[in-house]
């Protein structure tokens, strides 16, 4: 049976938390490392241009539920714009 993300995802969060841990590292280590939609060097570089930036007074501060408030609507902005 095939199942979309979101309702594995939904199934995943009714886990325990030591489950889902176990969950999100199998699914991780399942990415190819040579995928190009995922560099870890690209991602680590950037995560140090935004402390910098962020340090010198330049960058935004944001909470984790503000942070994760704007990654949920451009989800939805981009699952609308596909359908």
């Amino acid at each position: 049976m095939f199942r979309n993300a979101e309702s594995l995802i939904q199934e995943g969060l009714q886990l325990p938390p030591i489950d889902r841990l176990r969950v999100a590292d199998r699914l991780y280590e399942s990415v190819p490392k040579e995928d190009e939609t995922f560099n870890r060097t690209a991602v680590m570089e950037e995560a140090k241009r935004r402390i910098d930036e962020y340090r010198r007074g330049e960058g935004i501060s944001l909470t984790r539920e503000e942070s994760m408030g704007r990654a949920r609507r451009r989800i939805e902005e981009a699952k609308r714009a596909r359908a």
